[in-house]
């Protein structure tokens, strides 16, 4: 068990609280866009004191993985979640470490509520989140205080609550409610005027507003790695995809490292085609670029320093093809070009300007880049993983430095 002194954490708000009533609470956080696949995977090299999850999609995009989520904890770092997505996630993952706070996190965990629609609602598109909807935790909250007031019985509530749930959440609205109400001939009369008056319970507001408050309280994070997450081939290329796409108001040198993996995934990009044709299949020509030429593109300059950096990490692990692959790769390349004596081969090189030392070079180079990009090979790095994505983190912070590219 460690503790880690709170310092910057990162809390996914949307619609439940407002980033101006959140900082009241706690100043000292960055707050996100609700959650969503892959943003904690994005978030784990820069290790964050904690994480909070209050909001999360639901629909458009991939919900986060609870994976992710095991991966930070694995790291030791402290997951809270709250109120909405927050609430459930942290309910299914107790058991492994994710803290919740909250109603709604006790009635999930506790089996009271099982369905993803109580806490989902339609909202518009940040930076306001404004809901549109009602979820069903806070309907359900109001119909039970209007009870306990006597302004409906609890025979209507209940069923006000029964038409409410039949309702799709994007559809879930105090007046559709009422039209259901009217055609199941239930007298609304004196709840629809309580409810004008007083507005509907907040529960999913309540729990963010305590859990932002209990963060605030809390002078470390106590947290447990007891366990460790299997690195499959699902979350090892989720983690190099992911790696590609960088989150908002980030560093530079992060907006600097998704350029450069998202090139390293497959070399898509060529700022200047003109100047080298059928950037994606020659080989020769990556080479050329690689080790000889002085480009006066950004990007193609962060190509050349980030492969330096694949060369760096494959001799930290000494992988070197061997003598019979580089073999195979001179007899192919010589055979496709018809330089199959001696001499041949030396006129080519004169012509390049290339030394022995330079072919020899370019067929390793050759053998290299296939394995690693041509065949998809570059996850068996490790690059993208753990401590190795730090230091290469820190690998790319320099190349920041050297290019000065934003």
């Amino acid at each position: 068990m460690t503790c880690i002194q709170q310092d910057l954490g990162y809390v996914f708000l949307g619609p439940t609280l407002s980033v101006t009533a959140a900082k009241e609470i706690l100043p000292t956080a960055q707050y996100c866009p609700p959650i969503q696949c892959g943003d904690l995977l994005r978030l784990l090299p820069l290790h964050p004191a904690f994480i909070a999850i209050i909001d999360g999609t639901f629909a458009g995009n991939a919900a986060v993985w609870h994976k992710e989520i095991l991966l930070c904890l694995e790291k030791g770092i402290t997951v809270y979640g709250a109120s909405s997505m927050g609430a459930l996630r942290a309910a299914e993952l107790t058991d492994y470490g994710m803290i919740g706070i909250g109603e709604i996190y006790h009635a999930y965990r506790d089996g009271k509520l099982n369905d993803d629609d109580e806490v989902a609602l339609l909202h518009t598109p940040g930076p306001d989140y404004i809901a549109l909807t009602e979820p069903m935790v806070n309907i359900r909250a109001t119909l039970q205080r209007a009870a306990a007031l006597d302004v409906c019985s609890l025979g209507q509530a209940k069923r006000l609550d029964q038409l409410a749930k039949q309702l799709f959440y994007q559809q879930r609205t105090w007046e559709n409610i009422m039209i259901l109400a009217a055609n199941d001939n239930i007298d609304t009369h004196m709840f629809s005027q309580w409810l004008r008056k007083n507005g509907s319970v907040d529960k999913k507001r309540e729990d963010a507003i305590a859990l932002l408050q209990h963060i605030h309280t809390v002078n470390c994070h106590q947290v447990r790695s007891t366990f460790s997450v299997p690195r499959t081939v699902y979350v090892r290329a989720m983690l190099r995809d992911l790696s590609s796409v960088d989150m908002p108001d980030n560093p530079t040198e992060t907006t600097v490292l998704a350029s450069l993996l998202a090139v390293v995934s497959g070399l898509p990009v060529s700022p200047d085609r003109e100047d080298f044709t059928d950037v994606k299949t020659e080989t020769q020509q990556y080479f050329v670029i690689l080790y000889g030429w002085h480009a006066a593109s950004p990007i193609l300059q962060r190509i050349v320093h980030l492969w330096r950096i694949v060369e760096c990490e494959m001799a930290a692990r000494h992988w070197v093809p061997r003598d019979a692959v580089i073999q195979q790769y001179s007899q192919q390349f010589r055979r496709q070009r018809q330089l199959l004596t001696a001499a041949a081969l030396q006129t080519w090189l004169d012509a390049q300007g290339w030394s022995v030392h330079d072919y020899h070079r370019f067929l390793v180079f050759a053998a290299t880049f296939t394995f690693l990009i041509v065949e998809g090979h570059v996850d068996s790095l490790g690059i993208f993983l753990d401590d190795n994505a730090m230091r290469f983190s820190k690998a790319v912070q320099s190349i920041t430095a050297v290019t000065n590219c934003t």
